[in-house]
Order: structure tokens, then sequence, then C-alpha cells
């Protein structure tokens, strides 16, 4: 009988682990750095670098102040690749660009297919003192997890940031750097709960404002 319970309770233990790190998982496989890359007039090329989750089969979510016009999209490609030519690159339109002006944006990636992805169902505004984690890619360095505490509200304005947003915005603690900025903040259970605008006190604490992307904007994410 002892022995038949400890089974028992082996299995639940295996069981539960394997539930609880599902949404890990997918979170983790569906989050992917991006390189884009823009030509200005005088033919020179500039590229900036952000965190990006896969949220439809070709619609990645990051932060609106990643976006400027013209640019070519690379996805998981290092800065050396991009320069080389190796890489594949995509060239999203403009209209392939979805904003919700609370520094939050989706791209329409036409070529692009994700074979894992976190749909824009589930999320909710950010609430004080709960526990998140999060993947980003600080500097560049690629595919790396943290911890944080959503520490409030903050009377700091949009303006204040220089970011195109007009909800009240939450602070975080961090740390991140550049490269992390677009990285999708998750609650315990798996719940989007804001992501990466910006780094407060040189990194200390992030800036996130709440999501607000429409029905008709989600819907299509996931066509």
């Amino acid at each position: 009988m002892r022995r038949i319970l400890a089974a028992l309770l082996i299995c639940t233990f295996f069981v539960t682990l394997c539930c609880a790190s599902t949404p890990k998982i997918e979170r983790h496989r569906s989050t992917h750095w991006i390189i884009m890359v823009v030509t200005d007039g005088d033919g020179d090329k500039h590229a900036g670098g952000c965190t990006a989750t896969a949220i439809g089969p070709h619609t990645l979510l990051t932060a609106e102040h990643c976006y400027f016009p013209g640019e070519t999209l690379y996805i998981d490609s290092s800065i050396d690749d991009v320069k080389t030519g190796v890489s594949k690159a995509y060239h999203p339109a403009t209209s392939d660009f979805t904003f919700d002006h609370e520094d939050h944006m989706l791209i329409d990636v036409p070529g692009a297919h994700f074979t894992t992805y976190v749909p824009l169902k589930n999320f909710r505004d950010p609430r004080q003192g709960e526990h998140f984690y999060f993947y980003g890619n600080p500097a560049g360095i690629q595919d790396q997890y943290r911890e944080g505490y959503i520490t409030g509200q903050t009377n700091m304005k949009p303006e204040d940031v220089d970011v195109d947003a007009s909800s009240t915005m939450y602070l975080a603690t961090g740390p991140v750097v550049g490269g992390d900025s677009g990285s999708s903040l998750y609650a315990l259970d798996g719940t989007l709960i804001g992501i990466v605008t910006f780094g407060v006190e040189n990194g200390a604490f992030i800036g996130i404002f709440p999501i607000r992307f429409s029905a008709s904007q989600i819907a299509a994410s996931l066509v």
C-alpha cells in the first residue's frame, strides 16, 4: 500500500510539474530577437534590435518605439549575419503595422510562419506587488530569462519618456537594457500583463503601459 501511495505521489508531482511548466515553455519558444534596418536619405543603413513575441502564425508583438517606416526586418539573427546577408530579410509594408498607442505594436510579417505562438487573448493590466517573468535580449544577448515584481503606478507622463501613450504608467523591478524593449511580461499563471517599454534609473526599473488593442485588431493577428 505504501508503495502504491508513493508511486501516486510521484506521478502527481510530475504531472503537476509538467502542467506548471507548459505555459513557460510556450512563452519561451514564442519569444524572438528582431533586428530592424532602415536606410536614411544618404543611403546609410542603421540597425536596431528589440524583443518580440509571436502571437499568431505570422504576427509579432513588440514595442511601438522600435518602429521606423521603411524598415527591413530580421528575426532571430545576429548583427553579423545581417551585415553579411546570411539572414533572411522580411519586408513588412507600412500597412502591416498596427498600434494601440500605448507603445505597443503588432507586426504582420509576410512570409513568416511561427509554429509556436501565444494568442493575444489572455491579457490584463498589471497589479501592484505581483510577481512576473520574461524572456529578453539585453544588448543583443539572446534568450535571457528574468523575474521581477510590479512596484506600482507612477505619475510619470508619456512625454517624459518620449513614447506614444496615454494610460497610467506602471513601474516594475528590472534590470533591463537596450534590446529588452518589447519583451512580454507574464504573471506566474502565464497571463500577459504588459511589455517592456523602457528602463528607469539606468534600467533599475521597467516602465510599462497597459495593453489596449481592440478585439478586431487581436482577431486579425490570428488570420
